[in-house]
């Protein structure tokens, strides 16, 4: 489970390592269904506190992204 949660978000990682304003823009796009899942499993009650901070993370990540795509853009 693991390893399909976090292949999607290497396929970004050459365009952040040459930090190329699309890779930026996609890292969002992938970000939104993590956010969305974890939310969905944030609102279960049967779920515990990783949920929480999973989308916490996901969250600061996808804000961080958007921020850094934004200061790429204006260069």
């Amino acid at each position: 489970m693991w390893t399909i949660q976090t292949v999607p978000l290497l396929l970004v990682l050459p365009g952040l390592i040459k930090q190329r304003y699309r890779s930026y823009l996609w890292l969002c796009f992938i970000l939104l269904l993590y956010i969305t899942t974890s939310i969905v499993d944030v609102m279960m009650p049967t779920r515990g506190w990783q949920d929480g901070v999973m989308a916490a993370l996901s969250l600061i990540l996808f804000f961080s992204a958007m921020m850094s795509s934004r200061w790429h853009r204006m260069q």
